[in-house]
């Protein structure tokens, strides 16, 4: 954030002014919630009651529900509620003396030649916090990577989740934490293409469109309005996705909020008007793309007309 926005607040992690909000998506590209919060907040704070009512509804959508988390969220309330809930969920936790001292003797880099991919040791460990109220599985991850031979200790991290090892093995839950990285480009991808900017001023206007402010106005919820952006701009971003997924049918793969806003929405055009029909004549290197939009839109949502003609509006 810029200036002092209200609600926003110096965060040490990421060493800035900023907001710290909630996101939510789903590993079909759409976003299905997000709470703004203060600067300064911790990053579990409101997750329960943020994430719960998402999960129970995606419950009646699928038949296995996995949720997966960044590693400030793993707190014992939220843990325990997705456990009752029987919703899977995968998350990095944060190391600490007592990990260290778990993996202490599994870090250690072997002897011999590593190959020139380097190697992926997954072990398995059993943990329990100071604020736990049980012991839960966690994987610990061990790295070797080629270009860190002369080191004596190898990179790990640990993951932590609910399900055994026999429904989920080790490499298997690695695989899938890691898939968070196209949702790490899905949010890259719906910042580039709306560049949200919340930067609501606290300042009562004295003029709006040119013309002096005649009553005073009262104070601006800044917060509110910042949120309702946010808001806004994922609903557009869902929409975008939507728009993408049905001009890239005819595609191996969907195409990003950016390309379908540059090919489809600002595409270049004109319109002849004759009769009582305008016509919009686009460029001949789009129309393909919006042939297939066009097409796949009506394939799912057939145009109709009006049911009755008392329906229609009537000539003045």
């Amino acid at each position: 954030m810029h200036g002092q926005q209200p609600g926003s607040a110096h965060n040490g992690h990421y060493g800035y002014r900023c907001y710290h909000p909630l996101v939510l998506r789903w590993e079909l590209g759409d976003f299905l919630g997000v709470e703004l919060r203060e600067g300064n907040a911790h990053t579990a704070d409101g997750a329960l009651a943020f994430v719960i009512p998402a999960v129970l509804w995606a419950k009646t959508q699928a038949e296995r529900v996995w949720l997966r988390m960044d590693a400030g969220f793993p707190e014992n309330e939220l843990l325990a509620t997705l456990e009752d809930e029987g919703v899977r969920y995968v998350a990095r936790l944060r190391g600490n003396a007592r990990l260290e001292t778990l993996a202490a003797s599994y870090v250690k880099r072997p002897g011999g030649h590593s190959p020139e991919g380097g190697r992926i040791w997954t072990h398995e460990l059993a943990y329990a916090a100071a604020r736990w109220d049980r012991s839960r599985r966690v994987v610990l991850i061990v790295l070797e990577r080629p270009d860190e031979q002369g080191e004596l200790f190898l990179d790990h991290f640990f993951l932590l989740t609910d399900v055994s090892a026999e429904e989920v093995d080790g490499p298997a839950l690695l695989a899938r934490y890691r898939a968070r990285g196209e949702a790490e480009r899905d949010f890259g991808d719906w910042k580039s293409t709306l560049a949200l900017a919340l930067s609501s001023a606290p300042r009562p206007k004295s003029h709006y469109r040119g013309r002096a402010v005649t009553t005073p106005e009262p104070e601006t919820d800044s917060f509110g309005a910042n949120e309702a952006r946010l808001l806004l701009s994922l609903i557009a971003a869902n929409l975008l996705r939507a728009g993408a997924e049905l001009a890239s049918a005819d595609e191996r793969q969907v195409m990003t909020r950016q390309r379908f806003r540059q090919l489809v929405l600002k595409v270049a055009g004109r319109v002849l008007v004759s009769g009582r029909r305008l016509t919009l004549v686009i460029e001949a290197a789009r129309a393909h793309v919006w042939q297939c939009f066009w097409r796949e839109l009506n394939r799912r949502y057939p145009a109709r007309g009006s049911p009755a003609g008392l329906a229609l509006p009537t000539p003045a």
